[in-house]
């Protein structure tokens, strides 16, 4: 009787199929070896990058308020040295208003006896002679009357004695108006002050007829 091979068993040839798709499939350990390495990579740089933004923000909080702290030192620095000027009184001064020319008396007693009938002709009227004010820049009491009895408009003029400066000019003063506070149109210092003042008459057509004047003592406090 003829002898027959003996056939290998099928399980080997499904056993090198096994080994060649596995040497051609990738490991997975590899892969397994590599993402978390790439993973952590990403990780440490996505928590790297909020620190540093944490930092420059913070530095530049500080960096405001060391800008506020100086700017608020400076500004509180040049109001004292401008006070110190009067720069703030000088302010005030140029946004003062006129002295208001009112109708009537000045609301005082001194002097009106004298002005109560003027003569026809004459030119009489009420001043201060001495003049006070508190600032350079402020009004002080003038006190100029045109009484109701003269019959001529009335302008005041004030000079210093020394130089014969004019520093204030009213506007004109009809019988019956007064002046009583108004500020000088040239600032003076603080200081003591002789000077002259002149009246100039106007009939109503504003026609000049004549003037007088006298002398009177001004004072700056500040």
């Amino acid at each position: 009787m003829a002898k027959r091979k003996p056939k290998k068993p099928q399980a080997n040839k499904k056993n090198k199929k096994a080994k060649k798709q596995a040497r051609q499939m990738p490991r997975p350990d590899k892969q397994k070896q590599e993402n978390p390495s790439a993973k952590g990579e990403k990780l440490e740089k996505s928590y790297e990058k909020p620190k540093v933004k944490f930092v420059l923000k913070d530095s530049k909080k500080l960096l405001n308020l060391l800008i506020a702290l100086v700017l608020c030192l400076a500004l509180m620095l040049s109001g004292f040295a401008l006070a110190k000027l009067g720069f703030f009184d000088m302010v005030q001064g140029v946004f003062t208003a006129r002295g208001k020319v009112s109708t009537g008396s000045l609301p005082i007693s001194e002097g009106y006896d004298d002005v109560k009938n003027v003569p026809k002709g004459e030119v009489r009227y009420r001043i201060n002679k001495n003049i006070v004010f508190e600032s350079r820049y402020g009004s002080g009491d003038i006190m100029l009357e045109n009484p109701e009895s003269c019959e001529f408009n009335l302008v005041f003029s004030f000079y210093t004695k020394s130089d014969s400066k004019q520093i204030y000019k009213s506007p004109m003063i009809k019988p019956g108006e007064y002046i009583y506070r108004d500020k000088l149109q040239k600032w003076l210092k603080q200081g003591e002050y002789e000077c002259t003042y002149k009246v100039v008459a106007y009939t109503a057509d504003k026609v000049r007829v004549g003037e007088t004047g006298g002398f009177l003592h001004i004072s700056v406090e500040t």
